[in-house]
């Protein structure tokens, strides 16, 4: 469904990939700011600073205060925005058409161009004329009433004196990659951006007529730009409007005579003319600017775009053959294919143009979208298929590459069907992946890919608040149906270019280095993350199908004569000797949310507090459950090594073999001749370890075939969850419906749960593995340690003595590690230190105690206590619970 509004169309569907439009700037007062250039200074000068200064309007700009133009609401969605426009402006496109203009109407809406000179306008103009002045007071009282932009009726505030100065030595002229110029933020960061005034300025050249190719028109806002010596120049906008919208476009370029149109051809459904581009002809030569900016203000204010402006191109001398002027990365061909992909007789002259000049300084290729259905060869000119093949054809392979990141950052999302392997994961990650010519036939599912979209704390903190939201569109309905797109995400973060809170406009895609220092190749385009700006393959990967324009441009290491691109630290100030490339926003990025697991949080006062005394209970509850898991499950293993033992030793010979004479005294003899054995610890942590992997691959298996993720990844998730860290970059059950639902979610629950108890047991027994390990390395070291003079040997509870002094003094009870006689009967000192030799065999007792305690586990005898031993329910726990025993009051025998 498609709904007009005041600056474009809107397209409600799944396959949304249209910028939110802002309503534009209200007119101003006669007594206005504009710009005054010194057009004195010398030519030498490379420092042009723009003076606002009080000046009247134009004739042209005087016209525009006789014609009222409603702007939409502040708030709302986007049908009912362009419902309520529509509303309070109805410019039809015509009404009661003749047989002739039926004719020309199926043409245009078949994507046929449309400009001033057409014949149909001049005359719906003047059948609507009269209808127009009868509901013009009206409008004005509307307009009074409405805010001039979702912000509020003040939001826009005029930049200071010197945000329009520009030091082009300051400018990086190696890449030609620049950043808008973003107004609130220190004055550093500016320093070598670029603002539409200063890009239409004299600064860069003698202007004598444009062509803007856009996807959202502000005319009125657009001609202020201009230098006032250059406002009568001639203006072609190529759009992609039709019926109401078109007309209303029509509509406020009436008081600019020198503005034209050239209408898109738009066959196939849901597609947006959303190519960005400027071709400015000057005296002097010819320019190309390929850019993320609507031509509304909006968009130049306080958002992060991002801009390729080309070397000024001279003009080739007469009588040049028409391969001259090409560059090395076949820009000129290119650029031309793609102006003629439009058919429209209105960009003939501007192709002529493009011809009779030199473009041979260009080093980036052109990445282009046309709408249409490609086979064959030419599948590969147009969408993400061109962009493989440059990728194939003019890269090479680096080392480790399935440890490099793919990244991707956009402004607006579309749909790519209900799991990743239906198009992102697929035919789009193989182009990304791409590294030389192709050795795999599938993209390599070890490449991670990182996308960048501000997250909703990104947007409430930004310089625009929320609504800055309305320039990100993705559609409730559209993410409910991919959420596994979620562990994708990490938030916008960009104090490298000091654009942290100015949400991004720009798009840009990448190949980085495991460490995000190097740069394979880098991508600025219009193309955000959907099917119809990029293409996608059909009938059976033969043919591409292709929506909407698009255009960006393709920085390869190869063109600059390097293997990688060093990605630049310090972005700003910017500085022409920088080799660094200024990629515009932090890297790495970050993900949305490392707390871990779940999208819902506590939002409420009430539910915060729940949440805290919960946590609380539950999680000791949780941990008693473990360690309970803990102590039954050495229990069985003591059990079961104890039986193998059992049967092992009658084999040889050392046990007596039962009989039904004697079966009774063989069991008691066989009794007292296992009562000393005890259970291997590293046998324990065999079984548990060989338990936690059966369990992570059978779970991975049912991950990876239901979620559709691969199988190392599905073994990284059973890790991170099994062992709570909980990354939350993968999450499991997110999808609104699965195939077998309840049996997914019950298996999931099961394999959650065991695996969480084997990883926990599994650390416990390797903790004392660790401890082995620590002690023989002490034991190696011989450290001595000299005793007080003069101190007489008195033991107390649990104090750690050499064994020839403990065999001395009195016998110590293995279960207690403490000694018969009262605590009372002497305490070592506070400040008292112990000897190397007395730690070792502490820590040589605690072992027994650990070993003593699995054996008569497994034994089944109840543990021996003394006559003064106090018994509760934890006093012959193992493990967690084992090394807790008589150290806290509740646990201890006395």
């Amino acid at each position: 469904m498609s709904q007009d509004s005041q600056h474009g169309k809107w397209t409600i569907s799944d396959s949304e990939d249209e910028d939110n439009i802002i309503p534009p700037t209200p007119q101003k007062d006669s007594n206005k700011p504009s710009i005054k250039p010194d057009l004195e200074r010398k030519p030498d000068k490379i420092t042009t600073f723009f003076k606002q200064e009080p000046k009247l309007s134009p004739k042209c700009n005087e016209d525009t205060h006789s014609v009222n133009h409603p702007s939409a609401p502040s708030m709302g969605s986007e049908a009912r925005t362009a419902t309520h426009v529509n509303q309070t402006n109805p410019v039809k496109y015509e009404s009661n058409p003749s047989p002739s203009v039926k004719r020309k109407r199926e043409t245009e809406e078949a994507g046929w161009n449309l400009s001033s000179s057409d014949d149909e306008t001049p005359t719906s103009a003047l059948k609507n004329e009269p209808k127009k002045s009868k509901v013009s007071p009206k409008r004005k009282k509307t307009e009074d009433k409405r805010p001039p932009s979702p912000h509020g009726t003040s939001y826009y505030k005029e930049e200071p004196a010197d945000f329009f100065e520009t030091n082009l030595l300051s400018m990086n002229d190696m890449y030609r990659f620049y950043l808008n110029k973003v107004t609130g933020i220190p004055k550093k960061f500016n320093t070598g951006a670029l603002h539409i005034k200063e890009i239409l300025s004299p600064m860069f050249g003698t202007l004598k007529e444009s062509a803007q190719f856009n996807y959202c028109f502000d005319i009125p806002w657009m001609v202020e730009q201009y230098p006032p010596e250059f406002r009568d120049k001639p203006v072609i906008l190529v759009h992609g409007e039709k019926r109401e919208s078109k007309a209303r476009l029509i509509e406020h370029a009436k008081p600019y005579p020198h503005i034209c149109f050239c209408q898109a051809k738009l066959d196939i459904a849901f597609g947006t003319h959303h190519t960005k581009m400027m071709l400015l002809w000057y005296e002097e030569g010819f320019r190309v600017i390929i850019l993320t900016s609507n031509l509304i203000r909006a968009d130049w204010y306080q958002k992060t775009q991002g801009m390729w402006m080309s070397p000024l191109y001279p003009r080739l001398p007469e009588g040049s053959p028409e391969t001259a002027g090409e560059s090395p990365t076949n820009f000129k061909r290119d650029l031309l294919e793609y102006l003629e992909a439009y058919q429209a007789p209105e960009l003939a002259e501007w192709i002529d143009r493009i011809k009779q000049h030199d473009l041979s300084e260009t080093r980036v290729y052109l990445i282009g979208s046309t709408p249409g259905r490609y086979q064959g060869p030419a599948m590969e000119k147009w969408g993400h298929l061109r962009l493989r093949k440059l990728l194939s054809e003019h890269t090479k392979p680096v080392q480790n590459e399935e440890q490099w990141h793919v990244l991707g950052q956009f402004s607006s999302i579309g749909s790519m069907g209900l799991d990743k392997t239906k198009w992102l994961a697929a035919e789009f990650q193989r182009t990304l992946t791409t590294l030389g010519k192709p050795g795999k036939s599938l993209a390599n599912p070890e490449t991670q890919m990182l996308l960048v979209y501000p997250s909703v704390e990104n947007v409430r903190t930004s310089l625009e608040g929320c609504p800055a939201g309305g320039s990100l569109p993705y559609s409730i309905q559209t993410a409910q149906k991919q959420l596994w797109l979620h562990s994708y995400f990490h938030g916008w973060h960009a104090d490298v270019t000091g654009r942290s809170n100015a949400m991004p406009h720009i798009k840009t895609y990448m190949r980085v280095s495991p460490d995000f220092t190097q740069l394979a190749w880098f991508l600025v385009t219009s193309a955000n993350l959907s099917k119809a700006a990029w293409g996608t393959l059909e009938k059976n990967n033969t043919q591409i199908m292709v929506r909407s324009y698009e255009l960006g441009v393709l920085y390869l290491p190869s063109a600059f004569n390097m293997s990688t691109f060093p990605v630049e630290k310090n972005v700003f100030p910017a500085s022409s000797s920088s080799k660094g490339f200024p990629v515009p926003f932090d890297l790495p990025p970050q993900r949305y949310s490392s707390k871990g697991f779940g999208m819902t949080t506590p939002a409420t006062v009430g539910g915060k507090i729940f949440l805290i005394f919960y946590g609380l209970i539950g999680c000791a509850a949780t941990i008693l459950f473990f360690n309970l898991f803990l102590e039954r499950m050495i229990t069985v293993l003591a059990f079961v090594l104890k039986s193998c033992h059992e049967v092992q030793r009658r084999r040889k010979g050392v046990l007596p073999h039962d009989s039904r004479q004697d079966s009774s005294n063989a069991r008691l003899n066989s009794k007292d001749s296992l009562a000393g054995w005890k259970p291997s610890v590293y046998c324990v942590m065999l079984i548990l370890c060989v338990a936690a992997i059966i369990i992570s691959c059978c779970a991975s298996a049912m991950y990876s075939s239901i979620e559709g993720w691969g199988y190392l990844d599905s073994l990284y998730f059973c890790f991170v969850a099994f062992s709570t860290i909980g990354f939350g970059d993968m999450v499991s059950t997110q999808r609104a419906s699965y195939e077998n639902q309840t049996i997914y979610r019950i298996g999931n629950f099961f394999f959650i749960l065991m695996g969480v108890c084997c990883i926990y047991s599994l650390f416990n027994v390797i903790s004392i593995v660790i401890k082995q390990v620590l002690n023989w390395l002490l034991k190696r070291l011989k450290i001595p340690c000299h005793h007080c003079p003069g101190r007489s040997l008195r033991l107390r509870r649990n104090a750690v003595m050499p064994s020839h002094v403990r065999t001395r003094v009195r016998n110590i009870s293995i279960d207690t590690d403490a000694v018969n006689d009262s605590e009372t009967d002497g305490r070592r000192m506070s400040g008292e230190m112990i000897s190397m030799r007395d730690f070792l065999v502490a820590n040589k007792v605690n072992l027994a105690i650990m070993q003593k305690q699995l054996s008569e586990t497994a034994n089944g005898h109840p543990r021996s206590c003394g006559s003064t031993n106090r018994h509760n329910g934890f006093s012959g726990g193992v493990g967690a619970l084992g090394i807790m025993n008589n150290r806290l009051a509740e646990t201890s025998v006395d």
